[in-house]
């Protein structure tokens, strides 16, 4: 049987886009960690202490999806040794609504470059922290999701070797639970052994009409699932 589609555009098809997904982001976060940690130690080795003077508020906010995301930044202005520095800082929203226009305040700034500063104490080494969570979270995703992926193409390369066509008639259609995929469904089947098995999800228009015949590759043993030859 003619090999229809590569190993990665199978493991691609059966989900495995939701496992580089998560690679990305543990990349992202791990660089994220990193960056707050070396901040945390250079502000540790090397940090100053000033009275800086709270210039202005700034939120920002960004539609992704249907949500929306708020960023709060703070914008001081101290001296350092003998220059005046104007740095901007993001901050959580607690301590955003907790600022007023010129209330002063103590910061921590690094003496290699002012523009570096720390207007809550420890939020560097906290964020550090809390990015390496993240970055764990995202690692066990990607171990998850990815070895699923990796089993269901393992199987349908197997099946491309050893399968046997069949023929089976469409039972039903199941629209995709998982909300970003609200638009897309899966045709059900049964095989010649009676035993119900589903394909990937596909634009409702792309499927076959219930009661349609499609052709299958069955489990020569009879123990695992049939595959919609178009999947493969």
């Amino acid at each position: 049987m003619k090999q229809r589609k590569s190993f990665f555009r199978q493991f691609l098809d059966h989900q495995g886009h939701w496992a580089l997904f998560a690679l990305l982001i543990m990349v992202w976060m791990i660089v994220w960690a990193f960056s707050d940690s070396l901040s945390a130690r250079r502000l540790t080795k090397d940090g100053a202490e000033a009275q800086a003077t709270v210039m202005s508020l700034r939120e920002k906010t960004t539609h992704i999806g249907r949500g929306t995301q708020h960023f709060y930044y703070v914008r001081v202005n101290f001296v350092a040794g003998d220059t005046a520095v104007l740095a901007e800082k993001s901050v959580p929203e607690s301590f955003y609504r907790s600022m007023r226009t010129g209330m002063v305040i103590p910061i921590l700034y690094w003496t290699g470059d002012p523009t570096l500063i720390e207007v809550q104490p420890g939020s560097f080494a906290k964020d550090a922290k809390k990015h390496l969570v993240f970055a764990l979270i995202a690692t066990a995703a990607t171990l998850l999701v990815g070895g699923f992926a990796f089993h269901r193409t393992r199987y349908a390369r197997w099946m491309i070797r050893n399968g046997v066509r069949r023929r089976a008639k469409v039972v039903a259609h199941v629209e995709c639970p998982i909300p970003v995929q609200s638009k897309k469904w899966q045709l059900v089947w049964r095989d010649p052994s009676g035993m119900r098995a589903e394909s990937r999800f596909h634009y409702f228009p792309d499927l076959p009409a219930v009661g349609s015949t499609i052709v299958i590759l069955t489990d020569p043993s009879g123990r695992r699932a049939s595959i919609w030859l178009r999947d493969l």
